[in-house]
């Protein structure tokens, strides 16, 4: 046999096995994906969520496990739950008027916090995020499976929440800040104006840039580019990069049409706005979109709420 004929007989036997490969490869790799969590131990979560702050999704800290602990569930006790669920709630103290004696009085407030702020916090990425969302998709799948509850990561919230109401423009600037947003309080006054123009909750505005782009951190290198299309309007800020008013309004205004139609009864109207079944077609490609704006519209509608 010759080393020519030799040399195509191997070549043709790799050709033929490298698509077997990629499917052993494909198969374990969603094997690790999946979360390894018992039925006993999501139930654990949610009922600690629960008992915490009833504003907590419980899918939030057992992904948030599922990256730290690398998806070892095994030996995890209550009280590590518990450390976590913490996480997604913070104190306030909120001004509620004057003592007899002329002092101010303050309370104090739980808020919850969103499952970005709590992830850009330990040091991931915006890329770990959004397969986050997927596999929050999985967990509340499983607990349905199991009887529970719960549908989905996603929280009641009603059309007219979609609506634009008036919100302090520096309360929504002090959350964004907090999260080390590039935004100014001008920048924040610019989408507000857009959202009024268009009759759109500036609260849903901020959340889109919170899902799109992590409300555009000041430390990212081209967060300069990026705040002038952080809602990634006809397709990206790298394809579409205009200034901060014209992506605002373009925004404000793909919002309005898609909820010109009102949503199917019983789905979220964050969902319904990403929904391909929607006349005016989906906001972005991912699927699991709807998850991550309705998690940070919740998040800073308290935080609104409590200022």
């Amino acid at each position: 046999m010759s080393p020519l004929f030799r040399l195509g007989r191997i070549a043709i036997v790799a050709i033929l096995l490298i698509p077997f490969a990629l499917l052993v490869l494909s198969i374990g790799a969603f094997t690790a994906i999946v979360p390894s969590g018992s039925p006993n131990t999501m139930k654990l979560y949610k009922s600690i969520s629960e008992r915490t702050f009833s504003k907590i999704h419980w899918e939030d800290p057992y992904i948030f496990d599922y990256f730290r602990r690398h998806n070892d569930f095994s030996q995890i006790s209550s009280q590590q739950i518990q450390s976590t669920v913490n996480l997604f709630y913070k104190i306030i103290w909120v001004f509620v008027g004057y003592s007899k004696y002329g002092q101010p009085v303050y309370v104090p407030k739980k808020v919850p916090v969103s499952l970005l702020t709590v992830m850009m916090n330990a040091g991931y990425s915006q890329s770990d995020y959004q397969a986050a969302l997927q596999l929050e998709s999985v967990a509340a799948s499983e607990m349905q499976s199991l009887g529970g509850t719960q549908t989905g990561p996603l929280q009641p919230v009603t059309l007219a929440q979609m609506h634009y109401q008036s919100v302090d423009t520096t309360i929504l600037y002090d959350y964004v800040h907090q999260q080390g947003s590039i935004f100014s309080l001008s920048d924040i006054q610019t989408i507000v104006d857009a959202a009024h123009r268009y009759n759109i909750n500036p609260i849903l505005m901020i959340a889109i840039t919170g899902q799109e782009e992590s409300f555009v951190p000041a430390t990212w290198p081209q967060a300069s580019f990026i705040r002038n299309n952080p809602f990634n309007v006809y397709h990206s800020w790298q394809q579409y990069n205009t200034n901060l008013a014209d992506a605002a309004n373009i925004a404000a205004n793909t919002l309005a049409h898609k909820l010109i139609t009102p949503p199917p009864q019983g789905e979220n109207p964050i969902a319904w706005i990403n929904d391909p079944m929607n006349p005016w077609g989906i906001y972005a490609q991912d699927t699991n979109w709807s998850y991550g704006v309705d998690d940070i519209f919740h998040a800073l509608s308290a935080y609104v709420a409590a200022h």
